[in-house]
């Protein structure tokens, strides 16, 4: 419809004392004016180290959110956010929890500096994401998917797509930077 969307952490926040959150913004039109643009935050005082921005049929945003965990130590926490509305307006958004993983961080040392591409919308509008636990109680790259209320924790669906042989001697497939 000629808008535009945009969604972004900030980056080396702790070196450069920038905010910690996440930020969506939207232009109308005229966009080369500054003032053009509106903003809203998602997680003020909370670590974000991934924002992907996904639009559905209909031009609406959808995001997937990583938050340092609140429940996992040294993990993540992944949210969906989606908005059907005046989406520059707080109460707009619907923001689900959907899962939590384990540290992985010899494959995260990079993550903010290489494209984060595993949120996607399928054609019917459906989100659909990739992530990776590094927990042993569920290593593996894990798809996970939703068909309908989206914005209901127990709709979403997962599976993992990996191959993990436990003995004789330990194996798996390794996913880098889907």
């Amino acid at each position: 419809a000629g808008g535009e969307h945009v969604a972004f952490y900030y980056y080396e926040l702790k070196i450069e004392e920038r905010p910690t959150h996440a930020i969506y913004a939207y232009c109308p039109s005229q966009c080369y004016k500054g003032e053009s643009w509106k903003s809203i935050s998602f997680f003020q005082g909370k670590l974000v180290n991934e924002v992907q921005l996904a639009l559905n049929n209909a031009g609406k945003p959808r995001l997937l959110i990583r938050t340092t965990s609140d429940i996992v130590p040294t993990g993540n926490d992944f949210y969906y956010a989606a908005c059907d509305g005046d989406c520059i307006q707080a109460n707009q958004w619907t923001m689900t929890y959907l899962r939590g993983n384990g540290s992985t961080a010899p494959l995260e040392f990079k993550d903010d500096d290489l494209p984060q591409r595993t949120f996607a919308l399928d054609p019917a509008g459906n989100p659909r994401f990739l992530y990776l636990d590094g927990r042993n109680s569920s290593l593996g790259m894990f798809y996970n998917y939703c068909d309908s209320q989206c914005d209901q924790k127990t709709a979403w669906q997962q599976v993992r797509i990996n191959k993990v042989i436990e003995s004789p001697q330990y194996r798996d497939d390794n996913f880098y930077y889907p």
